[in-house]
């Protein structure tokens, strides 16, 4: 299993995956796992490109989210070709009218298991001193043919 720091990518030899968002310290009922799933100019077709608590299915349920256990279930070989990206990432709900921020979550590991649960790679991020509500974790995209993840750790307060 590969570590990642933030901007290092690696090919993914399986495709069925399962992504596990495993904050540090939990907020309850305060924090999301949002994907989208985007075309090669990085945009999001419609309202159906976009995975999380209000939609848990989307690409005719090639991806999945679990809001439960924070998984998102992706099988890559499902997607349609229109799709280059699955960006994931997670939110504080409410935004930052909560006066909460990522740091209050301390870190997030996110894991890229395949669905028999062979862990591929990892993504620990340290979130002291972030004062961002929503983060970017982790793309998997297109490449010459093969899938790979890119570990991203960006944030960002409004939008």
């Amino acid at each position: 299993m590969q570590t990642l720091s933030p901007g290092q990518n690696t090919v993914l030899e399986r495709t069925r995956l399962v992504v596990q968002l495993d904050p540090q310290v939990g907020i309850p009922g305060g924090m999301t796992g949002v994907a989208l799933l985007l075309d090669g100019a990085d945009k999001a077709a419609d309202r159906s490109a976009y995975v999380g608590d209000a939609n848990p299915q989307g690409a005719a349920g090639a991806v999945s989210f679990d809001a439960g256990n924070g998984t998102f279930r992706v099988d890559l070989d499902r997607l349609g070709q229109e799709v280059a990206k699955v960006r994931l990432g997670m939110a504080l709900l409410g935004g930052p009218s909560t006066g909460r921020s990522m740091a209050d979550l301390r870190s997030v590991a996110t894991a890229v298991s395949d669905d028999q649960g062979a862990r591929l790679c990892a993504f620990p991020l340290d979130l002291a001193g972030r004062s961002e509500t929503a983060m970017i974790l982790l793309d998997l995209y297109r490449r010459h043919g093969a899938w790979r993840a890119k570990a991203v750790g960006q944030g960002f307060v409004h939008g």
